[in-house]
């Protein structure tokens, strides 16, 4: 009864309460975990060990397109394309659009397996859902420049420069490709 003890007082005329936020967490069998950890190994540079936790998670939820963005990311890091587009393939041909990630990731595998034509289809059904971008058309115009078309990757790159001029080592490609 006779201890002493500091205390501040506030010049507030009310203190509000802290806010509270509970959430319930899942089984320890739900695959959200084989997801989380595995794209911890993965953003650390661990593909290998990843992998297993990712492609687990994918199995035991295959509607997810996020799980198999994420496997897929980490099958093109190794060089395993051709295990990328049996992957994504549920996500097409649906009532609603996939992610444009998915879109972008499939048509830089094909672009990454030298099939020009699909990669292209791909990056131009990303822009006729989600619009133009610079990404989309440099990606587009490195294809034509694979299929040997100078002209359409020029045009490409020129709108990619004309909606964002800030990319100089495009400029000089597109300068060398002009001068040739």
């Amino acid at each position: 009864m006779s201890a002493r003890e500091e205390f501040d007082v506030t010049h507030q005329d009310a203190v509000t309460r802290p806010w509270i936020y509970s959430k319930v967490l899942p089984s320890s069998s739900d695959p959200i975990y084989d997801y989380l950890i595995g794209t911890q190994y993965y953003n650390i540079g661990e593909v290998d060990k990843a992998i297993p936790r990712l492609k687990r998670a994918c199995q035991l939820r295959p509607e997810s397109a996020d799980f198999a963005q994420n496997l897929a990311h980490a099958y093109m890091t190794i060089g395993e394309f051709q295990k990328v587009e049996p992957l994504l393939r549920p996500f097409f041909g649906r009532d609603t659009p996939a992610k444009y990630e998915i879109y972008l990731l499939q048509g830089q595998t094909y672009r990454k397996a030298a099939d020009w034509d699909k990669a292209i289809s791909m990056f131009e059904a990303a822009v006729a859902h989600y619009g133009l971008n610079a990404a989309i058309l440099n990606a587009v115009g490195e294809c034509y420049l694979g299929k040997g078309d100078t002209k359409a990757a020029l045009t490409a790159w020129e709108k990619s420069l004309e909606l964002n001029p800030d990319q100089p080592d495009l400029g000089r490609t597109v300068e060398a490709l002009k001068d040739k």
